[in-house]
């Protein structure tokens, strides 16, 4: 009988969830894509790629490579997990096929951050990036545990894990290694690659939790995972001054584009976005913005989801959500977490 009440339970909660916009993948806008979100059209945020038939690789990869699933897609390109034909043993790429001229700027990018941190061109051999006139290919490590938003949902659906104290989620609950620190950890990674890509001189545009990709060892490291940040196809030149990005983590000054707009401290914002939906099981009161007044509007220190008084890991949310960036905390400063980890921030 518990075992029926279980699964009835479950089978609600994925109901719930197919209900529930803040489990709904979101894509990144452009411009134009933010300007019709703001005129009332929200087909822009789940709107695919354009095309449903599983398309054919690069002739130079056709010999080392199959596609065995589509893995992921978005409003500009799709992303599939490939088996390598020369590999001794079963191994995976990611490769990810976006229209022509989007391609080439993430090209650039990744070659700029190759060597810098987890970012890389290739992983069997060259070309890591292949050109078709209409297409750009990009080759990427596989990463074998999806994302955080996939984690998310999985609490979401699991007995106790969305029943924490203080409204937050209870990791623990999907057992080992799952725990608040173990969340933070890979969140931290994620943060640590944002720094990559502002050393470089770049902004990512586009944080969120589907663009943080969990890699797990099997075997005797089973339980030791990692997190990489993806997706560049948005990013750009710090100074840069694009409203582009998804709503829901767009930092205020960026929908519309004001003076700030090119500031990497919009990443700080969407960093602080992902961080909340990690912690806290009540999304942000901001979730819904189509035209950017309810993050211009918000104010950490009103939000009824943070508890009162805050602990440490709530400051550095409510300071990395700040309206205003020119007080909004860096990445360079360093912050202790409830954990006792030390964020490098300012």
């Amino acid at each position: 009988m518990r075992a029926l009440l279980l699964a009835a339970a479950a089978y609600a909660a994925r109901i719930q969830i197919e209900e529930d916009s803040d489990f709904k993948r979101r894509r990144g806008l452009d411009e134009e894509g933010l300007k019709m979100l703001a005129a009332g059209n929200t087909s822009m945020l789940e709107h695919p790629f354009g095309r449903d038939d599983t398309p054919s690789l690069p002739e130079e990869w056709k010999v080392r490579l199959d596609i065995e699933a589509k893995i992921g897609e978005g409003g500009f390109g799709q992303i599939f997990r490939c088996k390598v034909n020369c590999a001794p043993t079963t191994e995976f790429v990611s490769v990810k096929m976006v229209k022509e001229d989007e391609g080439s700027k993430e090209e650039e990018i990744l070659k700029a951050m190759h060597g810098v941190s987890e970012y890389c061109i290739s992983t069997v051999g060259e070309p890591g990036v292949v050109k078709t006139g209409e297409e750009t290919w990009i080759m990427t490590p596989y990463f074998n545990s999806g994302d955080l938003f996939d984690l998310r949902r999985r609490c979401k659906t699991t007995e106790m894990c969305a029943e924490g104290e203080n409204l937050q989620w209870y990791w623990p609950a999907l057992g080992y290694p799952f725990s608040k620190a173990f969340v933070l950890a890979l969140f931290y990674q994620a943060l640590q690659g944002t720094q990559a890509l502002h050393g470089k001189g770049f902004m990512h545009r586009d944080i969120k939790p589907e663009n943080i990709m969990v890699s797990c060892s099997e075997g005797r490291l089973r339980g030791k995972c990692w997190a990489t940040l993806i997706d560049l196809g948005l990013a750009g030149p710090k100074g840069e001054q694009r409203a582009v990005g998804t709503p829901g983590y767009l930092a205020p000054e960026l929908n519309p584009c004001e003076s700030e707009c090119g500031n990497p401290s919009i990443d700080v914002w969407s960093l602080g976005a992902t961080l909340y939906r990690l912690i806290y099981s009540t999304p942000p009161p901001f979730k819904n913005d189509k035209d950017g007044s309810l993050a211009k509007t918000y104010n950490p220190y009103d939000d009824s989801n943070i508890p009162r008084p805050p602990h440490d890991l709530d400051h550095l949310i409510m300071a990395m959500l700040d309206p205003d960036p020119s007080t909004r905390v860096s990445l360079r400063r360093k912050h202790v977490s409830p954990s006792r980890s030390t964020f490098p921030l300012k």
